[in-house]
């Protein structure tokens, strides 16, 4: 998810200290690339899309229990 999403869906604003919390909590290892997408009325925005492999994912699961 990039930090549209996660703030619309989890309102998370500052998703990129989310993520470093869990990397580094958890030593969970979050992938992230930039890309471009729809901003504030529509303008192109730069920002991260961050998500886990699977077996990072695993690692989650399992540390949720």
């Amino acid at each position: 998810m990039n930090f549209i999403e996660a703030q619309q869906r989890h309102h998370d604003r500052s998703l990129h200290s989310t993520v470093s919390e869990i990397q580094t909590d958890y030593g969970i290892v979050v992938q992230r690339k930039w890309e471009t997408v729809p901003g504030y009325q529509g303008a192109p925005t730069r920002c991260r899309r961050y998500w886990l492999e699977a077996d990072q994912r695993e690692l989650a699961r399992e540390l949720l229990q």
